[in-house]
């Protein structure tokens, strides 16, 4: 199935569902110059029969830290051995973690060289391998060095989705729950009855969870490109949960889950949601065996958060909920974020 037929494309970027990877990526090749692939180490050795000792393919190890500035070098290096010119392709395999490097690098060097993606992950299929957001940590600080710039086409495997282990496949659905809660309610009530049919990857309702989530990031991103104003909401549960990913070194789907939990929190205190609509949120969280929260030193998280990018003086643009499917940005100051922390803490304790 072709995501051409049924998802409007912006920035050029095409989505395309592909059953059989490497055919598809031969025949695709031929259009460029060369081309050479970043790929996540445990989807390597998924297919190391098929890749053999091809020296196109960069393995990239598992985690974070292969996301640090400083390892930058060592990218651009495979790229000059490999003579990568701007008419050249730079393919990403893997989830967010190589999303982020493949298109910080092909955005960097030589000034932009042509790049696509593989999510191998939900977690990347639905956010971080669209949008064109591509970052970089810095000093331990997540993603804090970073570019804007598209893919020219993001390929969608399903056998890939298949084989993901249990907790990684369920982390990724924290990124599909946020696009209901700020910005489709029709969404959220669809994922509220079909949590059995959206988890089995043949399904219909997957793939229209696929789908949806591309469209909703699309049309997000397409009225608001370098993120100025309404792309901000895309950082629903991302403030806390970006600071918490860092400090307690959990996975960033459940992370950004316990961040969206917090939001709706300040949501409720605030008066600009009720009760009902936050224990929706909180119920379909943990119904999709989400996490809510976790133990956390209070000072050691807003050290983290005075760093984010949505700061501005002593606030911070934070993403709060007027009600299911609509938010809106409101600047907290770093006193009131420790107070709701605060609040917050003992309300989960």
């Amino acid at each position: 199935m072709d995501f051409k037929n049924t998802i409007s494309i912006t920035h050029q970027t095409e989505y395309i569902f592909s059953n059989n990877l490497f055919e598809y990526l031969e025949s695709l090749s031929k259009n460029f110059s060369k081309w050479v692939v970043f790929i996540d180490y445990e989807v390597y050795l998924k297919y190391k029969n098929e890749i053999g000792d091809n020296k196109n393919f960069k393995v990239i190890q598992s985690g974070e830290a292969q996301k640090d500035y400083y390892k930058i070098v060592d990218y651009y290096k495979f790229l000059i051995d490999h003579e990568i010119d701007k008419n050249a392709l730079i393919i990403g395999i893997g989830g967010g973690v190589v999303s982020d490097i493949v298109g910080f690098v092909a955005t960097t060097f030589k000034r932009g060289v042509p790049f696509g993606l593989i999510p191998t992950t939900i977690l990347s299929a639905v956010d971080a391998a669209i949008g064109g957001k591509n970052g970089v940590n810095f000093l331990g600080y997540k993603n804090i060095i970073g570019s804007i710039s598209q893919p020219n086409f993001i390929i969608f495997n399903r056998e890939i989705f298949s084989a993901l282990p249990q907790e990684i496949f369920i982390e990724g659905f924290a990124e599909v729950i946020k696009y209901g809660c700020i910005y489709d309610i029709e969404f959220f009530e669809f994922l509220e009855k079909n949590k059995y049919s959206v988890f089995n990857v043949d399904s219909q309702d997957f793939l229209f969870v696929l789908k949806k989530c591309v469209e909703i990031k699309n049309e997000i991103v397409a009225s608001d490109p370098t993120e100025k104003n309404m792309r901000k909401i895309l950082n629903f549960g991302h403030t806390l949960g970006h600071a918490i990913e860092a400090s307690e070194s959990i996975p960033h789907g459940n992370a950004v889950s316990i961040g969206m939990h917090f939001a709706a929190f300040v949501s409720l205190q605030k008066g600009f949601i009720n009760l009902e609509m936050y224990d929706r949120i909180e119920n379909l969280l943990e119904n999709y065996g989400l996490p809510t929260s976790i133990p956390f030193n209070v000072d050691s998280i807003l050290k983290k958060m005075s760093q984010d990018k949505k700061r501005n003086g002593d606030f911070i643009d934070f993403i709060l909920l007027e009600q299911i499917g609509r938010a809106k940005i409101i600047p907290l100051s770093m006193d009131e974020i420790k107070n709701y922390l605060n609040l917050w803490k003992e309300e989960i304790n």
